[in-house]
């Protein structure tokens, strides 16, 4: 990229009152051009405060405004490229004193001079902060305090605790447990920071008399400790809420417990004690088995894990359950009666009975229930019916036909309904049966009925001349005694 014009008009930091400082230089390169500078800045400054500089270039023999400026500040150089005249920048300024240093390059002519202004800012030390006189304060009072003394920097000395609100004392008092924050301020308006921790005075301390674990898979663990100093008389809690005069705490289970114990005076003093589980590190009970579906009175697989130094054994609730190797980890297992049950395979060790259990849920299926169907009106060119409807089944069930009817013909279409077809001399009832199975068990099957009743078997005058009673009601024609 080509050098545009290094050029720098003047300076000036934007704060309060410019003292200004001028430089006059002349280009040796090109007569024309006259080169003038100036830095102003409203010092000192405290530390950690921001100054602005501002960039005003004067453009020259090419008009265009834009200028690359090179300048250095703290000892660290900083180049701005193609920027324009009013640009700003900004810097914190941490050091005792700090450096401004403006390089001007001008390359207009193919030459190049340099012209260096320079600028030392005075940085106003922070002050610091001594603390006394501390006072602890007592549990549950605001009876603390201490003193601030302003060191460095420039008296008299302002002080806050807020940051917001300061005062010519630095005497702070009326204070509870806590901590805090005290600011100092000079005349100058740099301002200081110390914290500063409060703590309770309190010499109550919580000890363990002793702690007995749990036995295994049991709640019946307890701890018990003992109060010193503080302010009698004591209250203990093992949750922080509920406070009892005892130090005894029991029917515990395995874990961690903070006791919690209060004085007289509102002083806090806590213990943490951990009472150990005899089941860890054991590996907890494992068990499967391949379908959580299985048929009555059918042998199936059950799988357990059997980790080394322990025993295990399998149980079951509800029903007639035969296990052929119930201590087994793998067993064989047959149940009569259709319905859900629980298998649970359980783990021990010499010192820890039925440390852990793991149970699952099979479903013994039951046989389905086949309802008969009928009468079915049909007329000479047959019809079908929908014969599951109205049965009871496990979902996966098989439909066939074990007895045709003898009028006709049947058949099981794709949905599972059963066509009837009679023949053309078909009169009165017809009937079928048909069976359903279970897909998985194919001996649990049962047995339905159909039955068509044909329409030529409606009385017909017309078709049936043997019905017509030639007198009417009186066949015999006497008019008397007759029966319908």
């Amino acid at each position: 990229m080509m050098l545009k014009k290094w050029l720098l008009a003047q300076v000036v930091v934007l704060i309060g009152a410019f003292l200004p400082t001028n430089l006059l230089a002349q280009d040796p390169c090109d007569d024309d051009d006259v080169v003038t500078g100036s830095i102003s800045y409203n010092g000192p400054f405290c530390s950690g405060a921001a100054i602005f500089l501002t960039f005003t270039l004067t453009p020259e023999d090419d008009s265009d405004g834009i200028f690359d400026v090179v300048y250095s500040f703290g000892g660290q150089e900083f180049t701005l490229l193609d920027v324009s005249t009013g640009h700003v920048v900004s810097h914190v300024v941490n050091f005792s004193t700090t450096a401004v240093l403006l390089t001007i390059l001008n390359d207009d002519a193919n030459c190049i001079n340099t012209i260096n202004q320079s600028l030392v800012i005075d940085v106003l030390p922070a002050p610091g902060i001594i603390v006394s006189n501390t006072t602890q304060p007592a549990c549950g009072q605001n009876n603390g305090g201490f003193t601030a003394q302003g060191t460095g920097g420039a008296s008299p000395y302002q002080y806050s605790l807020d940051g917001v609100n300061f005062q010519s004392s630095g005497t702070f008092s009326n204070l509870g447990a806590g901590n805090y924050t005290v600011t100092v301020r000079d005349a100058n308006g740099c301002t200081g920071q110390q914290g500063v921790a409060l703590n309770s005075s309190s010499n109550l301390t919580l000890n363990l008399v002793e702690s007995n674990g749990p036995e295994c898979q049991k709640d019946n663990g307890n701890i018990r400790v003992s109060a010193q100093g503080g302010q009698p008389s004591y209250s203990f809690s093992i949750d922080g809420v509920n406070y009892q005069a005892s130090a005894l705490f029991g029917d515990l289970g395995p874990g961690s417990y903070v006791i919690y114990c209060l004085d007289a005076q509102g002083c806090l003093s806590t213990l943490e004690v951990t009472l150990e589980d005899p089941a860890e590190g054991l590996i907890a009970a494992q068990a499967s088995v391949g379908s959580a579906e299985v048929c009555p009175e059918t042998p199936f697989q059950l799988t357990g894990n059997l980790p080394a130094g322990t025993t295990g054994s399998w149980t079951a609730t509800g029903g007639n359950v035969l296990f052929t190797a119930p201590g087994s980890p793998s067993s064989l297992v047959s149940i009569d009666l259709p319905g859900t049950y629980t298998l649970t395979w359980t783990l021990s060790t010499p010192d820890c009975t039925e440390y852990s259990s793991a149970s699952l849920m099979v479903t013994v299926m039951a046989p389905p229930v086949a309802q008969s169907d009928g009468p079915v009106v049909v007329s000479g060119s047959g019809g079908g019916i929908p014969v599951l409807n109205n049965d009871a089944y496990a979902p996966g069930i098989t439909l066939t036909l074990v007895q045709q009817p003898s009028q006709g013909i049947a058949a099981i279409d794709a949905e599972n309904r059963i066509l009837y077809t009679p023949n053309g001399n078909a009169v009165g009832f017809d009937t079928l049966v048909y069976q359903i199975c279970q897909e998985d068990c194919d001996f649990l099957c049962d047995t339905a009925m159909v039955i068509f009743s044909n329409e030529s078997e409606i009385c017909d005058l017309n078709a049936a001349p043997e019905n017509v009673f030639p007198e009417g009601i009186t066949p015999n024609g006497d008019g008397y005694n007759e029966q319908l």
